[in-house]
């Protein structure tokens, strides 16, 4: 197995201390269906960047649907992290990231991941 391509649970923003952090004062940018906000850590842990993934129950009644939705934009995540990470490893920058998914109905895979490539290109150039 390679280890670039796994998400780790020290990749992952579990803490309510980091989600707070996160959420409190930061930034953000959009690619439809995905809504990024992002914020420099404050204190190194090791790990370039830490993600959450959230859909609202508001917009995707059914679990299943949002549960499948968490799946895809992780495995998207996962996909392209590797080019993201060494970006970040070469500024010395440590991110908290959230992938907040804004669109009402389920999308197809190829929609998700050309928008989270998208995303990460733009924070790329505003960082």
């Amino acid at each position: 197995m390679n280890s670039g391509q796994t998400l780790s649970k020290c990749e992952r923003i579990s803490a309510q201390k980091d989600i707070g952090y996160l959420f409190e004062s930061s930034s953000s940018c959009a690619a439809h269906p995905l809504l990024v906000v992002y914020k420099e850590r404050k204190e190194a842990s090791g790990v370039p960047c830490s993600i959450l993934v959230s859909v609202s129950k508001k917009r995707i009644k059914k679990a299943v649907n949002r549960n499948r939705i968490k799946r895809l934009i992780r495995e998207a995540y996962r996909l392209h992290k590797n080019e993201w990470l060494d970006f970040l490893r070469s500024g010395n920058k440590e991110m908290l990231v959230a992938f907040i998914y804004i669109d009402t109905k389920l999308c197809p895979y190829d929609k998700l991941a050309t928008s989270l490539t998208k995303v990460l290109n733009e924070l790329k150039t505003k960082l």
